[in-house]
């Protein structure tokens, strides 16, 4: 829910930082930064923290780091407060998977299918709740413009239902670690390297897998989390009321391709267990680069940024 609303307030969150739609769109990468230093250091972490701490602690404080997004009124401090909440959603992400294979080893397949399955239906309900609370866009067929304020968002409500959607989760979290607090591997992780050893995996297709793999998160993370979260907010500068449309249309089929392409990585996933933590540092790599990209050509096309209309 948290990256999913992003994308559909960004032209909001323009307005409370009063800056252009290109400048804005570096959030992006911010918040792409947060989450590569937040999988390292987690990765860190979990051999000396117990990942049910890690993932308590991680989830409180993101809470409170997305509630806090919409308050922001000046760029570097929205820059910031996104790449906090970035670093924090790398520990959730890359936390949650593996304590996962942790619980479950081998049989983990249906419950990590599970696990991010709930991260499409996240990204699938979090822009029907933040379209109540999106300024309305002007109309073409009028010949007054209204100018927006700060003081006229009303996405603060989205973001804040998304933190309390959070803090519900921290609470049967610790509920769930007051009453079982033990954290046993899986029987099928404490295997002896004997019976290990009785089928070995050739060097080329342990390579062949994590390289595959990872180009497959390299493309997924890159278009499906940051071209997919920008594209509403430029179509709506060359289309009048075309987020209304996407906001039913895109996220549908975000949810069924979700699906579809964690089945596919969930049968690479038991061969790559030990390179986990590269996964996750590749997948975001490519949210750093289309932003960027995106951002260039619209400070290129004067179209994109609405201002052939103003011009009118």
């Amino acid at each position: 829910m948290n990256i999913s609303t992003l994308g559909v307030t960004l032209l909001d969150l323009k307005i409370a930082v009063k800056e252009t739609l290109d400048k804005i769109a570096f959030v992006m990468p911010m918040n792409a930064a947060g989450l590569v230093c937040g999988s390292v250091t987690c990765g860190i972490l979990m051999e000396y923290v117990d990942y049910q701490i890690i993932l308590m602690i991680s989830l409180l404080l993101s809470s409170f780091a997305t509630a806090f997004i919409p308050w922001n009124r000046n760029l570097w401090h929205l820059c910031a407060n996104f790449s906090i909440s970035g670093f924090l959603i790398g520990f959730i992400s890359l936390g949650g998977n593996t304590w996962i294979l942790h619980l479950w080893g081998k049989e983990s397949p249906s419950f990590m299918q599970a696990y991010h399955f709930a991260f499409g239906l996240g990204s699938f309900i979090a822009p029907l709740i933040a379209a109540p609370f999106l300024l309305p866009l002007n109309e073409e067929n009028t010949n007054v413009t209204k100018t927006y304020t700060p003081s006229d968002l009303k996405i603060q409500y989205a973001y804040g239902i998304s933190a309390f959607t959070m803090l519900i989760c921290e609470v049967l979290f610790i509920l769930i670690f007051c009453l079982q607090r033990t954290n046993k591997p899986h029987p099928t992780l404490e295997k002896k390297t004997v019976e290990l050893d009785q089928k070995p995996i050739t060097t080329i297709k342990r390579l062949s897998c994590v390289i595959l793999t990872c180009i497959f998160m390299f493309f997924f993370y890159g278009l499906e989390l940051s071209f997919g979260s920008l594209l509403p907010a430029y179509l709506v500068n060359c289309v009048a009321n075309v987020i209304l449309m996407l906001l039913g249309r895109t996220n549908e089929l975000t949810l069924v391709i979700l699906c579809i392409e964690h089945v596919s990585v969930l049968l690479l996933w038991d061969l790559a267990l030990r390179h986990y933590l590269q996964l996750f540092l590749v997948s975001y790599r490519s949210t750093f680069i289309i932003p960027l990209i995106i951002g260039k050509s619209v400070e290129s096309t004067p179209e994109l940024r609405g201002e052939t209309e103003e011009k009118g």
